[in-house]
């Protein structure tokens, strides 16, 4: 069961998850006061529930944040600030399955774009989040948060991969499997590749042993992407290749391109099988 946490207690719970997630210091840490702000101030808490032993258990949540788009015309958005799943029952397509519900609540506010940033060496969330969701990663930051004041982990991988999905976008539409008889009368988002940031196949190895290949995986990766950040491209694609090599794949990303079905939100029919595959997502 997928809800809004709106209680104390369940912020309780997502607070307790985050320090079992992230194992941070108190510092670092978002307290209940955050999650209860983010709820009031036009955001939401979505929570993972499961039923045991007659009562329910949390594997699972994300915090959003409403943010306001810059510019005259300004716009609501939602940053995904933070998503944990317990340990326990990873690789389940549950964040996946949060992730959709994410953009089901979204759409019902009319909110249209969802931003979040991510860690880009940490590879299966690179492709959940540009093949199945069809995120745009539009921007990089080299030490984004600055260092943790947590000793969890003493390989600093403080670079983030700012994403944007555009919720109502073909390009969104089509990484969601939905029938692209509708969408291809409008055309679909397929980007011009510029230029390929690759990381090794044992990254996740290295950084789960601390091997020092991941620190010099981690700042040639962090090079990369700066470089190209500072030259516009955005991460556009994503894949792995045979030998396991994970690929950044990046171009010049145009919103007014991916944004070419400005009449889906119109399109009741359509609307109503996007978020009938939203709720199977």
């Amino acid at each position: 069961m997928i809800k809004p946490c709106n209680t104390h207690e369940e912020l309780d719970e997502c607070v307790a998850l985050q320090k079992l997630v992230w194992k941070q210091s108190s510092l670092d840490i978002m307290p209940r006061r955050s999650f209860l702000i983010a709820n009031k101030t036009g955001g939401i808490v979505l929570g993972v529930y499961n039923n045991h032993k007659n009562s329910r258990v949390l594997l699972g949540f994300v915090l959003s944040l409403a943010g306001i788009l810059p510019g005259k015309s300004g716009g609501i958005y939602w940053h995904a600030e933070m998503s944990g799943i317990h340990p326990d029952v990873r690789n389940q397509h549950i964040g996946q399955q949060l992730f959709c519900k994410l953009r089901d609540y979204a759409l019902s506010r009319n909110i249209k774009l969802i931003k979040y940033n991510f860690d880009p060496t940490e590879i299966r969330n690179a492709h959940i989040y540009i093949n199945r969701t069809g995120s745009i990663g539009r921007q990089y930051s080299s030490n984004h948060y600055g260092l943790f004041s947590s000793s969890r982990d003493p390989i600093p991988f403080a670079g983030r991969l700012h994403m944007e999905c555009w919720l109502d976008s073909p390009h969104t539409h089509r990484c969601l499997g939905l029938n692209t008889s509708d969408i291809n009368r409008y055309g679909t988002y397929k980007p011009k590749i510029i230029k390929e940031v690759s990381l090794p196949a044992e990254i996740g190895q290295w950084k789960s042993t601390k091997d020092k290949r991941a620190i010099d995986a981690y700042q040639k990766l962090d090079k990369h992407l700066s470089e190209a950040s500072d030259q516009n491209l955005s991460v556009v694609g994503f894949r792995k290749e045979r030998d396991g090599t994970s690929v950044y794949e990046l171009g010049n990303f145009n919103v007014n391109d991916i944004l070419r079905c400005n009449s889906f939100s119109n399109n009741l029919s359509y609307m109503k099988k996007f978020k009938n595959n939203i709720h199977q997502c």
